[in-house]
């Protein structure tokens, strides 16, 4: 026998009324035999196929991007809104107490000395100084027994609550989540801005082509393989192609990865020139093969499942990521600092 090699490297399309790849050479008598197409009722037309070797389904393969947009909301996850409606509460309530004690034993009035300005930024500078590490400062200045009490708990509270955010943004940072950006072609091409990659001369060209769903989509035209493979890899692409055809160009590149929904199944069989006169002959042994179960033991050997890479169960955390709470509490001190300088010129001004 003789192996001859397709000149454009194609499978074969009808291109202008001229069949392209191996399907044209086999039209044209070239070679009588031809491996690993997939059938469609149009090149039935053409040429003869034999009974299905295996099954075949197109795949959407894309890259997975490990970079992505940081929404500071994170750092709001560890608590529900109900629970951080209650830190809040509690907080305010503590302030509140705290100001009236004081304003009681002071025995203030709303006066020109005291007007009503004075009072609120006071109150705005209590709630920014309102954490555990000024508190503790202040204990000794409170003369009431029932005051000191009440702002140990909170202490004790605010130094719990703080452990417990901290372990559990801890926690969240370790935990990967892996993020699948579509399910299907269809949400790719509707909720994403990937663009599709085809191969010139393949089913999937027509089938993709002829549907008039993507008609106004945008989609790229590759001559092989490898080069839909490259594009992929360089930025937001999927190619559109059977992962059993390009994982030898994949091996073990965890960038990439398959979207849970396939595109189609098809069948890949034996392809016939449709002069070849030992056509009956072939056919009985591939159903010879396939009765003995020959052919799946030969596709598991020679075309084993492909395996993605295992995810690590653990993200290393830095600790600039749970810091979140101390650059709050640093931001609150700034400001009421700021206040009390404006408060502290408005003061000078007015008197």
């Amino acid at each position: 026998f003789e192996i001859i090699q397709c000149k454009d490297g194609q499978v074969g399309a009808l291109v202008n009324g001229r069949w392209t790849g191996r399907i044209g050479d086999l039209t044209r008598g070239v070679p009588d035999i031809a491996f690993g197409i997939v059938v469609t009722r149009l090149r039935r037309d053409v040429v003869t196929f034999s009974p299905q070797f295996h099954p075949f389904q197109y795949d959407i393969i894309y890259r997975k991007f490990d970079q992505q947009k940081w929404n500071f909301s994170f750092y709001f996850q560890p608590c529900t809104i109900e629970i951080w409606l209650c830190i809040f509460a509690a907080s305010l309530t503590v302030i509140l107490v705290k100001v009236l004690a004081e304003n009681n034993l002071t025995r203030t009035t709303i006066s020109s000395r005291y007007p009503v300005s004075n009072h609120f930024l006071n109150l705005i500078n209590e709630f920014l100084l309102c954490w555990p590490i000024v508190l503790q400062g202040n204990l000794n200045s409170f003369t009431l027994k029932s005051m000191r009490v009440i702002f140990v708990i909170y202490t004790i509270f605010s130094m719990l609550l703080l452990i417990s955010y901290n372990s559990k943004l801890t926690s969240l940072h370790a935990t990967p989540t892996i993020k699948i950006p579509f399910a299907s072609l269809d949400d790719m091409l509707q909720n994403t801005d990937f663009i599709p990659i085809i191969s010139k001369g393949k089913k999937i060209k027509e089938m993709f082509m002829n549907n008039t769903a993507y008609a106004n989509k945008k989609v790229l035209k590759v001559e092989s393989d490898k080069k839909g493979i490259e594009l992929t890899y360089s930025g937001k692409f999927a190619y559109l192609e059977s992962l059993i055809r390009v994982k030898y160009l994949i091996h073990q590149n965890c960038s990439f990865a398959v979207a849970p929904n396939y595109i189609s199944k098809e069948s890949i069989a034996l392809v016939y020139a449709k002069q070849f006169p030992y056509t009956d002959y072939f056919n009985s042994k591939i159903l010879l093969l396939k009765q003995y179960g020959m052919l799946s033991h030969l596709f598991k050997r020679f075309i084993p499942i492909w395996e993605s890479c295992a995810n690590n169960p653990f993200n290393p955390t830095s600790l600039g990521q749970t810091i979140g709470l101390f650059i709050l509490i640093m931001a609150g001190i700034f400001i009421s600092l700021i206040c009390g300088i404006i408060e502290l010129i408005v003061n000078k001004f007015v008197d």
